[in-house]
């Protein structure tokens, strides 16, 4: 499937966005290009971009020229693109062109990008930081063109990146996002594909990072009344080809809220487009809000913490226990009955009988930390959640303060919405815990709202395990029996 435009516009006297020098008066140059995309998204059931857009750009090199070059722009009010000549770019300029050769970048999210040389490079700036595109973008290198009688003549095959070894270029469009936020998305096979800017000999100069790094979003505006959120990334040859997980995160950075989605076992062979559906579907992708309490992971990593429990429905209150698990297990159990009455746990469980079968059967599941398929965190919210560290508990405690009096930790157990809030000190955010207890196997119930014990991924020995415990006015590191039903607060890592 091809996507062809003739360009066919005149300019003079200029204006320019360039930082390299101003656009100086130019006599009339006609531009007559042929576009042509016939990149590998093409056979693929949904093409990537597959209507011109407001903010789509072209941005033409040629090879004699360091500072000068031509804009093409899209304005979807005017039905075709405009062409800017940037750098001093006169029609003289390129009839005298002894090579005759371009190269071509199209930038559909990149409108009001400028142009900056360095270190041989043409590097594509924004506002007053150099412009680190991720998104999907098409280019031509060596293009030949003609100049006569101050008509640009050319035509111009818009083709994908070219990859190295059995690397797959990969697009994913998500719907039903707030317009405007910025999303990030995560997934631990694909890579981040970043273009640069292009050489002064003109080749279109790319990285690619490690995979499972932040792919940023852009809000793809083809469609006003349907905007789509675009990713684009690299898979990795690792997994290209074979059978592999696709678990998704898309982080709404603005709003604080991980969306996770379990696609499966897939197997992905050459260059694909996919639709992941729609962020509002709760069928289809968990939301958790979270808070950034300044803290990072073991690995320098910035930590973000659930603001609820795994599967609590509220903060406070009713709802906000949510589930209760033995440690290694996945499974959790609810209370009976209503808030601060409760009667019994849900299906009679006994947490020391299920967990001892268990570990009989498997006490492989962890060497320090609980592995994913056993983390109650992953398994229930998918993506990038995962239980807590010992260490992610105890720097926690050392780098907050309570809500009480100077900063003092309390435990209200007089109302129903007990528990202990920690303000970081750090940048001051709060994060709450209700005091939700621990379960043995006789499920006693009248410790309920007196005090919180929250699991950690850290095991000590083979039937004791870390935790966060606080009571009255006390927050610290604990050692909990194994077989105890303890609810348990997820957290995520991103560089």
């Amino acid at each position: 499937m091809k996507k062809i435009l003739t360009i066919l516009c005149a300019f003079a006297a200029l204006l320019s966005c360039s930082k390299i020098q101003d656009t100086a008066q130019s006599p009339e140059l006609r531009v007559n290009i042929r576009v042509t995309r016939s990149d590998d998204f093409a056979a693929t059931k949904a093409t990537v971009k597959s209507k011109w857009a407001d903010g789509d750009m072209i941005y033409l090199f040629f090879s004699n020229f360091s500072s000068k070059f031509l804009e093409l722009k899209y304005d979807r009010k005017a039905h075709g693109w405009k062409a800017l000549a940037q750098g001093g770019l006169e029609a003289s300029d390129l009839a005298a062109a002894t090579l005759g050769k371009m190269t071509a970048v199209f930038l559909p999210y990149g409108s009001g990008a400028s142009i900056r040389l360095s270190g041989g490079r043409r590097i594509f700036t924004q506002g007053e930081e150099d412009l680190q595109y991720c998104g999907y973008f098409l280019m031509a290198e060596d293009v030949s063109y003609t100049v006569s009688d101050g008509e640009l003549d050319a035509d111009l095959n818009l083709t994908t990146p070219a990859l190295s070894g059995n690397d797959k270029l990969v697009h994913f469009d998500v719907s039903g996002f707030t317009s405007g936020h910025q999303y990030e998305l995560y997934q631990e096979h694909l890579k981040r594909l970043t273009f640069v800017g292009v050489s002064l000999d003109g080749k279109v100069v790319t990285t690619i990072q490690d995979k499972g790094k932040a792919i940023p979003g852009y809000e793809d505006n083809t469609s006003a009344s349907t905007p789509i959120l675009s990713f684009s990334g690299v898979l990795d040859a690792s997994v290209a080809g074979t059978a592999a997980d696709y678990q998704f995160s898309v982080n709404d950075v603005t709003d604080c809220v991980l969306y996770t989605r379990d696609a499966g076992e897939k197997t992905v062979d050459g260059t694909l487009f996919a639709g992941l559906g729609d962020l509002s579907a709760p069928a289809v992708w968990n939301a958790m809000e979270y808070v950034d309490m300044g803290l990072k992971d073991e690995d320098g990593k910035r930590l973000m913490w659930a603001r609820r429990n795994v599967g609590a429905t509220a903060e406070k209150g009713e709802g906000s226990y949510g589930l209760y698990f033995a440690f290694g297990q996945t499974r959790g159990y609810a209370l009976l009955g209503t808030f601060g009455n409760y009667t019994g746990i849900e299906d009679d469980h006994d947490f020391y009988e299920s967990w001892s079968l268990d570990f009989e059967i498997d006490d492989s599941r962890w060497p320090e930390k609980l592995m994913p398929e056993y983390d109650a965190a992953h398994v229930n919210l998918k993506g990038l959640w995962r239980m807590p560290d010992r260490d992610d508990f105890i720097n926690l405690v050392e780098n907050t303060i309570g809500a009480g009096e100077g900063g003092s930790r309390v435990l209200d157990t007089e109302t129903p919405e007990s528990g202990m809030t920690f303000i970081s000190q750090i940048n001051g955010a709060e994060l709450f815990f209700p005091a939700a207890n621990s379960l043995d196997s006789s499920a006693d119930t009248s410790v309920i709202g007196t005090q919180g014990e929250y699991w950690s991924r850290t095991p000590n020995t083979e039937t004791t395990a870390y935790a966060l415990l606080f009571h009255e006015d006390y927050a610290h590191d604990y050692l909990g029996e194994n077989f105890w039903g303890n609810p348990v607060r997820a957290v995520f890592a991103i560089d």
